[in-house]
């Protein structure tokens, strides 16, 4: 873990505080970063599905057995 001096605007860490439901500045940011990183997960698992990389559902053998 590191301790960092940034500056940072109030309204955005007071907004961001309230909306994570965080119980201070060092949980928002936490918050803020982990939600950041899921965004990233969501978005690279949406682009595998839409081009279908390393995903097996468009086999037809596959897809039999998905509704047994």
């Amino acid at each position: 873990m590191r301790k960092a001096r940034v500056p940072v605007d109030d309204d955005l860490v007071r907004r961001a505080t309230a909306l994570l439901g965080a119980a201070g500045v060092k949980d928002a940011l936490d918050r803020a970063l982990r939600e950041i990183l899921a965004a990233d997960a969501r978005r690279r698992f949406s682009d595998r599905l839409r081009g279908m990389h390393g995903i097996d559902l468009d086999q037809p053998e596959v897809m039999a057995g998905a509704w047994l």
